[in-house]
């Protein structure tokens, strides 16, 4: 689908004023009475020499050991392109990977939609690190239309205040051409419970060409 632009420049207002990132809850649950916020500013231009700036605003909170429960927002200056509330729940182990299934309810582009994740992930030992893969499925409920997303991340534990990670991300949304992107990020401990992260990230093939981002983690 493509990015809706309306006139709700409030609710930018309102994410901004929220802000203390995508995807819904990965592999690993949040743990019971744990809290998770990801917000970030990022920058983007088109080809054609566009700019763009949008706003995201991830919370996870751990309502059991294993049940994860969330919101994922996200919106422009016109206003908000996602709003969605989700939950998470880990699946058993297979071959090693921590595996999750998730489901989310809310708005995509200003229309309702549900969205399904299949998360996967493992721990690394030798480096100390992560790796991350998320399988994700939109459907627009009024028009049946869908778009698709898969993301593959991995991370290392630099030092006790560092972590880098690199993603790959590749989708198609309803009507278009299909896509891929290819970025790094940092994400540098503040004070406890509190990260700097930033990245950058390009276009493999149908994306933009320059995308930034600045962002802060809480943990809490």
């Amino acid at each position: 689908m493509q990015r809706w632009a309306g006139n709700g420049i409030g609710t930018w207002v309102v994410i901004l004023c929220l802000m203390a990132e995508a995807a819904l809850a990965g592999a690993w649950p949040r743990g019971e009475g744990n809290h998770f916020i990801a917000s970030a500013l990022r920058f983007s231009r088109s080809e054609s020499g566009d700019t763009d700036t949008s706003l995201s605003y991830f919370h996870e909170y751990g309502l059991t050991d294993k049940l994860t429960v969330g919101l994922d927002l996200n919106g422009t200056p016109e206003g908000a392109n996602k709003a969605l509330a989700f939950a998470t729940y880990p699946m058993p182990d297979r071959f090693g990977l921590k595996t999750a299934v998730g489901l989310a309810l809310g708005t995509l582009n200003s229309q309702p939609a549900v969205r399904q994740v299949l998360a996967l992930g493992r721990g690394l030992a030798d480096p100390s690190g992560w790796l991350a893969v998320d399988g994700i499925l939109d459907v627009y409920t009024q028009t049946g239309a869908y778009d698709w997303k898969a993301e593959a991340t991995l991370g290392l534990n630099r030092s006790e205040g560092l972590k880098i990670y690199g993603q790959i991300e590749t989708g198609q949304s309803y009507g278009q051409l299909p896509y891929a992107r290819l970025g790094g990020s940092a994400a540098i401990r503040l004070t406890e419970g509190l990260d700097l992260d930033i990245g950058a990230s390009t276009s493999l093939h149908n994306s933009d060409p320059v995308r930034l981002k600045l962002g802060v983690w809480r943990s809490f």
